[in-house]
């Protein structure tokens, strides 16, 4: 994740869980951030992603054969619309997010050389 602050300094960091991000309709992630603009990075305290969502929509099917590097690659499963009400708090505010479109997918993937049996 990376955010711009109000006096244009970029901070990044990668979210943290000891278990699924998804976890039956919230979402809960702790970032420890970092100051890009310094040489090396320091330390810019931590921010977390939290939120809700549900599915919207009824499952639409996905069927989707590629060609990639030698290889049929088929992807077959359903993927359904998802509501969310996401925010991220750093520093003391609270930052309402955008997920539109959100989906949830629920795919399988199957890779066979071209020419194998």
């Amino acid at each position: 994740m990376a955010i711009e602050t109000a006096d244009g300094r970029v901070l990044a960091g990668e979210g943290t869980t000891a278990g699924e991000v998804f976890d039956d309709g919230t979402v809960d992630v702790p970032f420890e951030l970092s100051d890009l603009e310094t040489d090396p990075p320091v330390s810019a305290g931590s921010a977390s992603l939290s939120g809700t969502y549900t599915l919207s929509g009824s499952p639409t099917r996905i069927h989707q054969t590629i060609r990639d590097d030698g290889y049929i690659v088929v992807i077959t499963g359903t993927n359904t619309p998802l509501s969310t009400d996401f925010s991220l708090e750093y520093a003391g505010t609270t930052i309402p997010l955008a997920c539109d479109p959100a989906f949830a997918f629920d795919l399988t993937t199957r890779r066979q050389p071209i020419g194998n049996v």
